[in-house]
């Protein structure tokens, strides 16, 4: 359907690679503030066994993990 349609979907979860996986930008929350941003740029289709061990993959979930440490 998102293929089809492109609506906005709005995901939320504590896991940080999943939310690398499944965005095009990452939005940081805390205490209802938004603290960041970090827009996404992966290529689509996404394969988890292929994207797990991309460099850019790695970097992007740690930068978001950073991100999320020092709310």
């Amino acid at each position: 359907i998102w293929q089809e349609r492109r609506p906005t979907v709005v995901f939320i979860t504590h896991d940080v690679a999943e939310a690398v996986f499944l965005a095009n930008r990452v939005v940081v929350l805390s205490r209802g503030q938004v603290l960041s941003e970090v827009d996404i740029p992966l290529a689509r289709p996404r394969a988890w066994d292929q994207l797990v061990e991309d460099e850019g993959f790695k970097a992007l979930s740690n930068q978001v993990l950073q991100l999320v440490r020092s709310a």
